[in-house]
């Protein structure tokens, strides 16, 4: 009878059985990410179109860019959300005083003038010399309306050794350009902080709405509505509370404020929390593992706390490796591991291996086009050591390869496959950028828009229609000289040019007929069997069968009729959609979810697999390799808005062709605590991955 699930299955369960209380649907559906991704980019869409007629709107989008507004909003809304707020706005932030610009701007105008008089006496070369020129460039500022931060930048002293420039005046001016370079961002802040306030607002309230419309509920939605509901309802609330005996939540450490709200709402002192805070690793998720080291601390010194030391995945060879290695990083708070197996025996050789490459080495003339040549250089290191260990008889099964991100994942299957281990890519974007899939995507695209000139080509030059590298450069050439799109000269035979080699004319009018008539059934016929019908007519799965790897491929060719099904069974026939829902996974914006290569023969595939640290979380393998360990780690810095823990509000300001942006208001110590806890948490990520392995 124990209730048995996630937070989130909790809470749904909670809402359904008190949905009126709730103020919600009882039939309501649950958004998975990737529908929840969908509604986020309408949402934004329609914000944007809102706060677009606001003044100087048009100028902070264009500053911007739409895509890094996009994301800056989603993810404050999100972060918001976790903190509680169930409608999330920004902070208030204190407009310039009445009077305050304007009293710098004289300040600055009298210090700049000392400054040029006490300088005028001076030889006019070196550090004086650039200091005039700083200084012309400061009467500009003084006589502008709206100066810019850079240009406020580009008019400061340098701090040189030159004792010219120790004068008083000169001190006087420094202090003085900094007071109206204060006042001038602040100004800068606020204008910003209006927008993207009504943005978030305007974006929120859409969002919802679009979730009212489906009678859907995001992730957030349940912990939120869950909240409130016993908050509002306090016999509801008690008997939730009666209804448990005892209460236990593991991987404590992965929670946020309102989940911790709930959780400890309903209990009594009946609570049993269980988690590791060395495995926090979902920051990005808003999860907040300082909760997690607050509640250990109050436990402790109520001597309600014990501590679980005995590890009994891995070799002690293994453990002796890791805690040499976390100890120093993790300092007093670290609790060493003690190997709690007793069938390993001692091994003689080496358990724990380094493999070093020069990430500074000098690859070569072309190595500035490759950005990561090191990277292909440690995967076919990388490689050649896997390969000897299955070649010792290591079943690729019991092996995985961990990375920081999915990004580079491409690089290490193919140093894989090239010696001849067998792969199978676990999440990410690899599997939009598998050939057989950018083939029939490409098919898609071309299907509903021919005139989509790089989807016609791909799809030409795939084995779909196997064209060859000289007619594509012979049909680009007869449409540039006719004036017309490709696809309008594969219409038109005769326009073709005449010494075109046979085969390549025979292919491509045998695709111009065939295509031409795939495209009138596109109103009648389902995404899945348009797919099919290509491979059919082309032969292309008899293709995809021959080459290595040939029945993992075509399963990756199946998975995509299957999203295609799966799309039209939601939203009904929408080829468009579809192909903007793929361009949404492939770049990212859509979700965070990532999809997996199809599996062909389930657990039984014997294969390396290779997946992010995050999705190996929980799991363990034989023979961990940790990848990419040259990575460097991304830093949140390029994020436009920030919002710390205690309600600081930090944000950079743009304006359309002035370069950088610059960071105002309290960016920079809201910045500074966040980019901390990212590098404790990027510590923590590689603890995980190399907790993984067990030989």
């Amino acid at each position: 009878g124990a209730w048995i699930s996630t937070i989130h299955a909790f809470c749904a369960r909670v809402l359904r059985a008190s949905a009126l209380a709730a103020g919600i649907d009882p039939a309501f559906v649950v958004l998975d990410e990737t529908e929840a991704g969908r509604l986020t980019e309408t949402a934004f869409e329609h914000a944007l179109e809102i706060v677009v007629s606001d003044p100087g709107a048009v100028d902070l989008i264009a500053g911007y860019r739409v895509a890094r507004l996009r994301r800056a909003i989603v993810a404050v809304h999100g972060e918001l959300r976790s903190r509680g707020q169930l409608a999330p706005a920004l902070p208030p932030v204190a407009p310039v005083a009445a009077g305050e610009l304007a009293q710098a701007r004289s300040a600055l105008a009298g210090a700049h003038a000392e400054a040029v008089a006490e300088l005028a006496a001076l030889p006019d070369a070196g550090a004086v010399a650039d200091a005039h020129g700083r200084l012309e460039r400061c009467a500009a500022l003084v006589a502008a309306e709206d100066p810019w931060l850079a240009d406020i930048d580009a008019a400061r002293l340098r701090n040189g050794s030159a004792a010219a420039l120790s004068g008083e005046a000169c001190a006087r001016y420094r202090d003085a350009l900094q007071a109206f370079r204060a006042a001038c961002a602040q100004r800068e802040g606020a204008r910003a902080h209006h927008l993207l306030d009504r943005l978030l607002r305007a974006y929120g309230a859409r969002y919802a709405e679009l979730k009212r419309e489906r009678s859907a509920l995001d992730f957030e939605d349940l912990e939120l509505l869950t909240r409130d509901l016993f908050a509002k309802h306090r016999e509801l609330r008690g008997r939730y509370a009666e209804r448990f005996a005892q209460i236990m939540v593991d991987e404590l450490q992965d929670t946020n404020p309102v989940q911790l709200e709930l959780i400890e709402s309903i209990a009594e002192g009946n609570l049993f929390t269980v988690g590791d805070a060395f495995q926090s690793i979902y920051g990005f998720r808003h999860a907040d593992v300082e909760l997690f080291e607050s509640r250990r601390e109050r436990l402790g010194a109520a001597g309600a706390l014990a501590t679980l030391s005995a590890n009994f995945r891995s070799r002690p060879e293994l453990l002796d490796g890791l805690n040499m290695a976390y100890a120093p990083t993790f300092g007093e708070r670290f609790t060493p591991l003690r190997a709690g197996r007793t069938d390993a025996a001692p091994s003689p050789d080496p358990l724990v291996e380094l493999i070093v490459v020069d990430k500074d080495a000098d690859w070569g003339p072309n190595a500035g086009e490759l950005s990561a040549a090191w990277r292909v250089a440690e995967a076919r290191a990388l490689a050649g050591r896997v390969r000897e260990l299955v070649s010792g008889g290591a079943a690729p099964r019991d092996i995985v390869l961990l990375a920081r991100a999915t990004t580079d994942l491409r690089a290490y299957e193919r140093a894989l496959e090239d010696r001849g281990v067998p792969t199978y890519v676990i999440g990410g974007r690899g599997y939009w950028s598998h050939p057989q899939v950018l083939d029939l995507v490409a098919y898609l695209r071309a299907l509903a828009n021919p005139h989509d000139g790089e989807a016609l080509y791909t799809v030409l030059i795939s084995p779909l229609v196997a064209a060859s590298p000289d007619a594509l450069v012979a049909l680009a050439a007869a449409a540039r000289e006719s004036g017309r799109d490709p696809w309008r000269v594969l219409r038109d035979p005769g326009a073709l040019p005449e010494d075109l080699d046979p085969e390549d004319r025979r292919r491509l009018e045998g695709f111009a007929g065939w295509f031409a008539a795939e495209r009138e059934r596109i109103a009648r016929a389902s995404i899945e069997d348009l797919i099919e019908r290509a491979l059919e007519v082309t032969g292309y799965d008899l293709s995809i069968l021959a080459m290595p790897g040939g029945e993992r491929r075509l399963a990756n060719v199946r998975k995509l009729m299957r999203l295609g099904r799966e799309h039209e069974s939601r939203h009904g026939r929408d080829l468009r959609g579809f192909l903007d829902l793929v361009r949404g996974l492939k770049s990212g914006q859509l979700s965070e979810s990532r999809e997996s290569e199809a599996p062909v023969e389930g657990e039984a595939l014997d294969a390396v697999r290779l997946m992010t640290i995050h999705r190996a979380k929980g799991l363990e393998f034989d023979i961990v390799c940790v990848a990419d360990l040259g990575r460097t780690p991304r830093s949140s810095g390029g994020d436009v808005l920030r919002v710390g823990r205690d309600g600081r509000i930090g944000l950079k300001v743009a304006r359309a062709g002035r370069g950088r942006l610059m960071p105002v208001l309290g960016y920079d110590t809201v910045g500074a605590e966040r980019d901390a806890a990212e590098e404790l948490e990027e510590r923590r990520l590689y603890y995980v991955a190399m907790t993984r392995a067990r030989e």
